[in-house]
């Protein structure tokens, strides 16, 4: 029999749901977008890497401090969407018997983005929509009698240039913006809409009420848990780190304080990978981190909260801390098509240690909120349950009590108070001399990229002028 009897009737089949096609490859490029990489082949390539890489870069340096690599499923993703796109060109080419330079043009590039656009970046079931949508509407203008084949095109380019136009401005997170479900996900109830399983697993609450926990007494005596030796860090002409050393023990809380510019943030990039100095070391229990990226340090045990929060908006606060748990089975593309049941478990178990995570930092309320509708100091506090969710024993915070009110500053205070009790190693970067007062058990002074006094908090307030320094009287 010839082939043809049976492929032809495929392919026509197939071009004729060639609107369907274009939201699978949406579905590649908007859905698989929340693990931060898509792109498609041809010529559509140059225009959505760009499209999808901007999106990325908002969330690369945390994803890595999280000990997540990047790298592995950013290529992952390019090639699973160029292959789907590949396949689609391959079966359009047969159906038509012709393939040309401009058969793949700006135009379809366009189409693509704008179904990603439209439906909603990171949600699944809005770039389907849209793409069924968009895909649709020159067969429907032509079909309706309403335009000619040759006058449908122009009018398709301006409908779509208009259906983005009013997309960017009514709905610029898209049709069905990231973190939408049917299912009501944001209701603000965790208990409402988590699974029945996962609150079971996540167990009650254990009695952790942030009390005044006793402060560690006998830090100097303690095992030493980091050290960084020398370090040295040179921005062109400017010196931002000099010839830094400082030890950091089990169950201890240091405070790097210092006027602005002093080179407290540049010491945490150095430590966790971020950047990498010019000279010195830093020692993870007895390992030196030097050379490593974020992901790797945050393995061995080093994990950073950052001033700004960085949190992933488009996500609810639960899903923002699962990405903090490591070793998640559904990380390995081969385990979830080889034992999509065993991966199905883990991550009940994933959101059951996340819930828990909030309980633990008093957010377990708002686990299904939406974090882009949550209040900045609850963002804070959604971080504090992320960085916990990765098992770091040694936490480095970037000013976490900066702009927030008072009552979530102190929260915060109590809830660090509690990690140092519980063993954690903790070092702070903070300006508020209350908050350094009461957490510190040692303080590190640094100015112009050097240290310049190291004590208890009395000691450095006893200095006129380190006062000086950091007050400016």
């Amino acid at each position: 029999m010839d082939g043809s009897v049976i492929y032809q009737p495929l392919a026509a089949a197939v071009m004729g749901l060639q609107p369907v096609m274009f939201g699978v490859i949406a579905v590649f490029l908007g859905g698989v977008s929340t693990i931060r990489g898509a792109a498609t082949g041809g010529f559509v390539l140059g225009f959505l890497l760009v499209f999808s890489g901007l999106f990325l870069s908002q969330n690369l340096g945390v994803i890595l401090v999280l000990g997540k690599p990047t790298v592995w499923p950013k290529s992952l993703t390019f090639g699973l969407t160029a292959s789907i796109a590949g396949a689609t060109g391959a079966v359009s080419a047969a159906y038509m018997q012709f393939v040309a330079p401009t058969t793949y043009s700006l135009d379809l590039a366009i189409l693509v983005a704008a179904c990603v656009a439209l439906g909603g970046p990171g949600n699944i079931l809005g770039s389907v929509i849209a793409a069924v949508a968009i895909g649709s509407l020159r067969p429907i203008l032509e079909n309706t009698g309403l335009l000619s084949s040759d006058t449908s095109v122009p009018w398709q380019t301006v409908i779509y240039g208009a259906v983005l136009v009013l997309g960017m401005v009514f709905r610029p997170a898209g049709l069905l913006p990231e973190g939408f479900s049917f299912r009501g996900r944001s209701t603000g109830q965790a208990g409402s809409s988590t699974d029945a399983n996962v609150v079971a697993l996540a167990g009650r609450p254990e009695g952790h009420g942030h009390g005044k926990a006793a402060k560690v007494t006998t830090a100097d005596q303690g095992e030493v848990v980091v050290e960084v030796r020398n370090l040295s860090k040179r921005f062109g002409g400017l010196q931002a780190v000099r010839d830094v050393s400082f030890k950091l023990r089990k169950g201890e809380i240091v405070a790097l304080i210092g006027p602005n510019g002093a080179g407290k943030s540049t010491i945490f990039n150095l430590m966790t990978g971020a950047i990498p100095p010019d000279n010195g070391d830093v020692l993870v229990r007895g390992r030196s981190v030097i050379g490593a990226d974020p992901a790797q340090v945050a393995k061995l045990g080093m994990a950073r909260y950052f001033q700004h929060v960085r949190i992933l908006e488009g996500m609810t606060a639960i899903d923002n801390v699962a990405l903090g748990v490591p070793d998640q089975a559904g990380e390995s593309l081969g385990r979830v098509f080889v034992s999509p049941s065993a991966v199905a478990q883990r991550e009940q178990r994933v959101q059951a240690e996340s819930l828990k995570h909030l309980r633990d930092v008093g957010a377990e309320g708002y686990a299904n909120e939406v974090a882009r509708d949550l209040a900045f100091g609850q963002q804070k506090l959604i971080a504090f349950a992320r960085l916990l969710a990765t098992g770091a024993d040694v936490l480095l915070l970037d000013e976490p009590t900066s702009g927030v009110d008072p009552r979530s500053a102190q929260q915060i205070i109590e809830l660090v108070r509690d990690l140092a009790a519980s063993g954690k190693t903790i070092c702070i970067v903070e300006h508020s001399l209350h908050v350094v007062s009461e957490l510190a058990d040692r303080i590190v002074f640094m100015d112009a990229g050097a240290v310049v006094g190291e004590g208890t908090v009395a000691e450095i307030t006893g200095r006129a002028d380190l006062v000086e320094l950091y007050f400016g009287t």
